[in-house]
C-alpha cells in the first residue's frame, strides 16, 4: 500500500546528527509507515558521502537528494515539495527526534480529516514548546506561533502548489521573511486562501541537540536572531501581507495586525541576544517615554475637568 506521508529532512554539515536520526528511523521500523526524503544542501564535510553509502538508501522508500552547492534553507524547503511523492509532507530537523509512537495516529488523522496544514505539538524539555492541548482551527492571528518552528509541521502537498511560485520569487529577491521563515510564509498564504489549517494536539517531534541553525539574513549577512535581521523580517512580512489585499481583507488584516504587534517583543529579544546592555537601556527608556505620555494625559484630563467646572 502506498505511503500517505513523507518525512522531509534537510541537512547541512551535520553528518553525525543526520546519521543518528536515520538509524533511529530504521530501528523503530518507521520505514513501514512513511517515505523519507533527505536533501543535503551542498555540505562541505563528509555528510553526503556518509549518506550515499548508508544502507537505508537501498530501501525503496528512502530517497537522498543533493543540491550540489549550498542553496539555503528556503530553497531546500521549496524543493521538499517538489521531491515529495506522497499526499502529505512533514518537515523534520536533522538534530531533533521523531516521536515514533504517534506517527500511526497522525496518519489516521490525515486519512480521516484531510487537513491542508497541521501544526502538531513540539516537545522541548518535557513541555509543549509549540501547539495546543486540543484540536482547533488556526486563527489567522496565530500564524507565527503556529509555524515559526518547522519540525513536525505537516502539509498537504497539492494545497501548497500555489505557494511555491510566490516563495521562489521572494527567495530570489532575498526577502528575509522567506529566507528565514519559509514555513511561516507558506502558512500565511494557506490561511489567506481560507484552507483547512489546524492545530493538532498530538506530539510528533521533540528537541534533540538544538544545534545552531546557521541561518543568516542575506540582506545583512547577520544571524536570523540579530536586531538588523529581525527588523528586515518584520518589514518583509508586512510587505507580503499588505500585498495580499484587498481580495482577502478580513483574514489578512488579522495577520497584519498580529505581525505589527510583534514589533516591540522581537526587537527587545534581539537586543537581549545581541547587546544586553542596550536592551536594558531600551527597556528603561521605553518605560520612561510611556510613563511621561500617561502623566501628560492625566494632567491634560485633570485640567480639562477643572476648566469645565469653571464654565
Amino acid at each position: 500500500m502506498p505511503s500517505l506521508l513523507t518525512i522531509g529532512i534537510p541537512t547541512f554539515n551535520r553528518s553525525r546528527c543526520i546519521v543518528n536520526l536515520i538509524d533511529n528511523l530504521l530501528l523503530n521500523d518507521i520505514k513501514d509507515l512513511v517515505d523519507i526524503v533527505i536533501i543535503d544542501d551542498g555540505s562541505s564535510d563528509d555528510t553526503y558521502s556518509l549518506l550515499l553509502n548508508h544502507s537505508a538508501f537501498l530501501l525503496e522508500n528512502f530517497s537522498l537528494v543533493s543540491n550540489g552547492t549550498n542553496k539555503g534553507y528556503a530553497n531546500v524547503f521549496i524543493r521538499m515539495f517538489v521531491e515529495c511523492r506522497t499526499e502529505y509532507l512533514m518537515m523534520m530537523a536533522d538534530d531533533d527526534c521523531v516521536l515514533f509512537e504517534n506517527i500511526q495516529t497522525l496518519i489516521s488523522y490525515l486519512q480521516k480529516n484531510k487537513p491542508d496544514f497541521l501544526s502538531t505539538q513540539f516537545i522541548s524539555n518535557g513541555k509543549v514548546y509549540r501547539g495546543k492541548n486540543k484540536n482547533s482551527r488556526i486563527n489567522p492571528k496565530e500564524f507565527f506561533m503556529a509555524s515559526a518552528h518547522a519540525p513536525g509541521l505537516v502539509y498537504r502537498v497539492k494545497a501548497c502548489s500555489n505557494c511555491l511560485g510566490i516563495m521562489r520569487k521572494r527567495a530570489d529577491a532575498n526577502r528575509s521573511d522567506t529566507i528565514i521563515y519559509p514555513q511561516v510564509v507558506m502558512l500565511i498564504i494557506l490561511l489567506s486562501e481560507r484552507l483547512k489549517c489546524w492545530w493538532l494536539a498530538l506530539p510528533i517531534a521533540s528537541q534533540g541537540e538544538a544545534a545552531p541553525s546557521g541561518i543568516r539574513d542575506k540582506k545583512s549577512g547577520e544571524a536570523y536572531w540579530s536586531l538588523c535581521s529581525r527588523w528586515h523580517q518584520l518589514v518583509d512580512f508586512d510587505e507580503l501581507l499588505s500585498g495580499l489585499f484587498p481580495e482577502r481583507y478580513e483574514v489578512v488584516l488579522s495577520m497584519v495586525q498580529a505581525n505589527r504587534e510583534r514589533v516591540f517583543g522581537h526587537l527587545l529579544t534581539a537586543l537581549e541576544e545581541e547587546q544586553p546592555e542596550l536592551r536594558i537601556a531600551f527597556d528603561r527608556t521605553a518605560r520612561r517615554y510611556y510613563f511621561n505620555k500617561i502623566v501628560k494625559k492625566i494632567i491634560c484630563y485633570d485640567f480639562f475637568i477643572k476648566l469645565k467646572g469653571c464654565l
